[in-house]
């Protein structure tokens, strides 16, 4: 047997190896390097141009996601129950709700919603124009604009459509015509919203019960894989994890055990304290989680 043949080091795979590896399969004719190889041309009949616009306005709608779950300080692993995504046209409605799982998956979300019909998430709010006003009104204006400012919302939406408002000052009646305000649109109660171009996304902020326990579960698994890497366990070792915490780490651990076991590969779960492999303090919910791993089968954990 050749050793020094078995012995050889093997060439690193480069993108210009695996062309060769694979052409010579494929095409025995064609050229020896990549470098040498004609660009392919486009196949413009392949083009969907659906999918492309389902595809762009998903990409719109999961970076407003993004930015409205960032103003409401929502962490990126916290699951919503919804996003409402308003759209301007019922097209785009259509293209929108074809990927709207994919959508749901990237914002971390259970459901999303995609309409044209914002009054759902969002509610007017009407602005006084005092140089409008002014004018008409007089030394009444601030009684005028008191009342403009207080109406609700169902109120703001009818004086927009029907573009005027009664308003009784002084024991007389008088109108103000939408000109003389201005109608902006605010969040309502419970949810953050971010508009831009051609779509509005608004975020339930209101998180159940459920929802904080799945997003400490996922917290926790992030915790676990970190430490993982950090102890140089490779990707297939399986693990025992020491766990201790508050009581509502504990209970999203239970809640969670099934889904943090597979995630984590870890086989057993004790709570004796054990410094294991790598012990690490982490603050995790109300107060701090005590987590240490071991390599399932290593010497260490067979000790104890």
């Amino acid at each position: 047997m050749n050793t020094a043949k078995l012995m050889a080091p093997v060439a690193p795979l480069t993108a210009e190896r695996l062309y060769r590896d694979l052409m010579a399969y494929a095409e025995p004719d064609a050229p020896a390097s990549v470098h040498l190889a004609d660009f392919p041309t486009a196949d413009e009949s392949q083009i969907d141009p659906a999918l492309e616009e389902s595809m762009s306005l998903a990409i719109d709608a999961v970076s407003l996601g993004r930015a409205a779950r960032a103003a409401a300080q929502i962490k990126v692993r916290q699951p919503v129950a919804t996003m409402v995504v308003v759209a301007a046209a019922a097209a785009h409605v259509e293209a929108l709700t074809a990927v709207s799982d994919l959508v749901a998956d990237e914002v971390n979300a259970k459901q999303v919603d995609v309409t044209t019909d914002g009054d759902r998430v969002q509610q007017l709010r009407v602005v006084p124009h005092f140089p409008k006003l002014g004018p008409v009104f007089g030394k009444k204006v601030n009684d005028v604009a008191g009342i403009l400012k207080n109406l609700g919302g169902d109120e703001a939406a009818r004086f927009k459509s029907e573009g005027r408002w009664r308003v009784h000052v002084e024991g007389r009646d008088n109108w103000v015509t939408d000109d003389m305000v201005e109608f902006v649109a605010e969040a309502a109660e419970g949810w953050s919203i971010v508009s831009e171009g051609r779509l509005t996304v608004a975020v339930d902020t209101r998180l159940s019960d459920e929802l904080e326990l799945e997003g400490l579960a996922r917290e926790l698994v992030n915790r676990i894989q970190n430490m993982r890497k950090e102890a140089g366990f490779k990707v297939i070792d399986r693990i025992v994890l020491d766990l201790d915490g508050p009581d509502r780490v504990m209970e999203a651990f239970e809640r969670r055990k099934d889904y943090i076991l597979q995630e984590t590969l870890t086989v057993e779960v004790t709570r004796t304290g054990h410094p294991g492999e790598l012990k690490k303090n982490w603050p995790l919910g109300d107060g701090e989680a005590i987590i240490s791993v071991t390599r399932a089968g290593t010497a260490e954990q067979t000790a104890r």
